[in-house]
């Protein structure tokens, strides 16, 4: 049987028994009469069908590299060698010496926090701010009105490194706001 022809017909049997499994679900399921017996017979073909599909694997893909070196299809041709020589990669037994899956998973997030919150700054501009922030809370305690405004908004917002700025809607919502009230 020809490569390509075999699979037509897998997927014939199988969009055939589905078709009858449904109307076969849609009558009750009855357990004889005529919709009984075509459901078993298209099932049983379908089952038939995957069986030599199976069966006969090497055969069928050996038939489509035949088939693609003789029509001169080298595209295809090493599209089927890729798939023959595919296999799955096994997992290897330990990582950087862990062994146990606790291990590899708090090695995977020190090396992800290690790699993601390295940001560059300066310490003594931190400092300053802290220090910043610290009497600024200080000043809420004894003014309960602290406003924020847009123009200290668009200050931070062009301090920031948009390189590295995830721009949600909401954000870009927001700078849009923003910009329109200066």
């Amino acid at each position: 049987m020809d490569a390509s022809l075999a699979g037509q017909r897998l997927l014939l049997h199988l969009e055939t028994s589905l078709f009858w499994h449904n109307l076969w679900t849609d009558c009750g399921r009855p357990h004889q009469g005529l919709v009984a017996d075509i459901m078993r017979k298209t099932r049983a073909r379908y089952h038939r069908a995957m069986r030599y599909v199976k069966k006969n694997k090497d055969d069928i893909v050996n038939k489509r590299i035949a088939e693609a070196l003789s029509e001169n299809r080298s595209r295809d041709f090493w599209g089927e060698i890729k798939r023959i020589r595919q296999k799955t990669a096994a997992s290897g037994s330990s990582v950087d010496g862990f062994s146990n899956s606790s291990g590899i998973a708090d090695l995977f997030a020190d090396k992800f926090h290690e790699l993601y919150t390295n940001v560059d700054y300066d310490k003594d501009e931190l400092l300053d701010i802290c220090n910043d922030l610290n009497v600024s809370l200080h000043d809420v305690d004894s003014n309960p009105v602290l406003s924020v405004t847009p123009t200290d908004v668009l200050c931070a917002i062009r301090s920031l490194n948009l390189g590295s700025l995830m721009v949600t809607p909401d954000l870009a919502l927001i700078i849009l706001l923003m910009l329109a009230t200066n």
